[in-house]
């Protein structure tokens, strides 16, 4: 598993141009990491490929949004909340608890073509986890593969989703 783990690191690790241009990137790849605490319920990190975003994101909904520009959409919050709410999904405690209801508090879009998302959702009480749905960028690349972390006290769940994985059931 340790092998697994360094993957996410490699691929969203800084390089030393200082190039503002965007290079190609081999691998297709997204990585969701979701913790539970009592004192703050569940903070949720997604990284993503800012060009592969940008691009799903035109295609699906007709628009540019120039994430990190002087020039960025508007309505940028709108379309990114959107689509990652009709691509990540959480059930818990066999209820239809999911994360429609989740906000987005921050976003950052690095120079290094790297757009970070972060959500946080209330859940009172310490939930069980019972199905996750990733189907992220799946419907732009069929190569995509979509590492998701889950921490919750003592459980420790790591799944690599991909075109053809898209759910699993615990």
């Amino acid at each position: 598993m340790k092998y697994i783990l360094l993957i996410p690191l490699f691929f969203f690790a800084n390089n030393n141009s200082n190039e503002k241009s965007v290079k190609a990137h081999p691998i297709h790849l997204s990585v969701t990491t979701v913790e539970w605490s009592e004192t703050e319920g569940f903070k949720i990190s997604i990284r993503l490929f800012t060009d592969d975003f940008e691009k799903i994101i035109n295609r699906n909904y007709n628009t540019q949004l120039f994430l990190g520009l002087e020039n960025e959409n508007s309505s940028a919050g709108v379309f990114i909340d959107k689509y990652i709410k009709s691509h990540l999904d959480l059930e818990f405690d066999q209820a239809s608890f999911n994360l429609k209801n989740m906000i987005l508090t921050s976003r950052e879009h690095t120079e290094k073509n790297v757009t970070w998302l972060k959500y946080s959702l209330q859940k009172p009480f310490r939930p069980q986890l019972t199905s996750v749905k990733n189907s992220l960028m799946t419907d732009l690349y069929p190569d995509q593969k979509n590492l998701f972390m889950y921490k919750n006290h003592n459980i420790n769940k790591n799944i690599i989703f991909t075109s053809s994985h898209k759910e699993e059931i615990f």
